[in-house]
Order: structure tokens, then C-alpha cells, then sequence
């Protein structure tokens, strides 16, 4: 390899580093954090039982990480469950509360 190509390839390199480290440094505005999102009616149930399930794995001295991703999996099951029964219940005008099927 000839010395004029080392001289090219190194200040190719130099130029990338230089401009990789321009981009990294430049202003960018802070971030905003996630869009708000729209909670909805039976969420508030949902969060009060896995608060529930929370205590009662505390309480339980629950140390194993298995049954307590079970018991938290068992529980949003039931209440997707509950909410999909409620939902295709709908007979005419009445229409079963979402958010007391999870309540």
C-alpha cells in the first residue's frame, strides 16, 4: 500500500470520527416523554386487582418468580376473559358494563 493511500484512507477515517462526533454533540431538543394515553372505563378495576395481586404476593412471601408471573398471568387472563364474555353478551339494547365484568 502505497503512502498517498494511508494518507487518504486515514483522513477519510478522521472526517468520520470528526463528523460522527459533530451529530452526537449537537442540540437536540429534550425528550417529552410518551404521549398520554386514554385510559379507559375498566382500567381502573384492572389496577386496583393487580394491586390486589401485588399484596397478596407480598403477603404470601412469594419468592419464586414463576408462580408469581403465574399468579399475575392467571389474573389478567380472568380479566381479559371477563370483559371478552361481557362484550359478546350484547343482546339488543342491553349491553353488560365493561368495567364491572372486571370488577
Amino acid at each position: 500500500m502505497s503512502n498517498t493511500t494511508i494518507i487518504h484512507r486515514t483522513r477519510a477515517l478522521q472526517s468520520a470520527v470528526v463528523a460522527a462526533l459533530a451529530l452526537a454533540c449537537s442540540d437536540s431538543p429534550p425528550p417529552t416523554g410518551p404521549a398520554p394515553v386514554e385510559i379507559q372505563p375498566y382500567s381502573a378495576a384492572s389496577i386496583s386487582w393487580n394491586k390486589t395481586a401485588r399484596e397478596l404476593i407480598t403477603t404470601r412471601a412469594m419468592t419464586n418468580q414463576t408462580l408469581q408471573a403465574r399468579t399475575l398471568a392467571y389474573l389478567s387472563l380472568a380479566q381479559y376473559n371477563a370483559i371478552i364474555i361481557a362484550d359478546g353478551a350484547k343482546n339488543g339494547s342491553y349491553h353488560p358494563s365493561l368495567a364491572a365484568a372486571t370488577a
